[in-house]
């Protein structure tokens, strides 16, 4: 059985080179984390507007700075382009209360469409409410994390984070970054004031990829 290497790196490390020159098996990722059935995350679901025949997506807008965000009305955009291919989706948002406001203004927009489990869950909760989703699309935060070591289809969207730190791994996975740029991966505030490597991410160019994603991680 493979063991799991905590570097998270694409290239073999002496970590997984000792493993494995000692016998013990060939190093590799595992992003099949898998829960114990539990029926309250269910039932906090429905009670906050969840019809059990929708797909669920993860909208998260969390990252920590504002070089991290992807603008909002891309999200509310990505949302009503992607209803139009399937209507049968409903929209979630969790976390803690420092995306809050983002919450509520999405909440505002989507109205029934989105359910708003913002400081309503455990950390333990949210990573086995993930186990229900089809699809997260996320800044660099936690949230991020816990969905591709879940195995769900994952899209990262980065601006100034170095994504050659952070970025998920797995064919189940795809990340967008600004390492392109001249200025990429800059771990700083906005030089041009416009957040110029998260803003000039599109809808489109979200959604293309989060269909294809959707399409072979089945």
């Amino acid at each position: 059985m493979p063991l799991w290497c905590p570097l998270f790196c694409k290239n073999k490390c002496s970590f997984s080179l000792t493993i494995e020159a000692i016998g013990l098996g060939k190093c590799g990722i595992d992003s099949g984390f898998r829960f114990k059935k539990n029926e309250d995350e269910t039932d906090l679901l429905i009670k906050n507007g969840w019809d059990k025949k929708n797909d669920l997506i993860v909208l998260n807008p969390a990252g920590a700075f504002e070089n991290r965000n992807w603008p909002m009305d891309h999200y509310i955009n990505f949302v009503m382009i992607w209803l139009q291919h399937f209507p049968g989706t409903q929209f979630l948002i969790l976390g803690t209360k420092f995306i809050e406001a983002k919450a509520s203004y999405l909440k505002n927009k989507l109205t029934d469409r989105l359910i708003n489990l913002v400081d309503k869950t455990t950390a333990a909760q949210a990573f086995s409410i993930l186990q229900k989703t089809k699809l997260v699309i996320s800044e660099d935060s936690g949230l991020m994390h816990m969905a591709w070591v879940s195995g769900i289809p994952t899209i990262a969207i980065f601006g100034s984070t170095r994504s050659d730190w952070a970025q998920p791994l797995g064919n189940h996975t795809f990340f967008f970054d600004s390492s392109e740029l001249e200025c990429g991966n800059c771990m700083k505030p906005c030089k041009y004031g416009t957040n110029y490597c998260m803003a000039r991410i599109s809808t489109e160019m979200v959604l293309k990829k989060a269909i294809a994603l959707i399409k072979t991680s089945k």
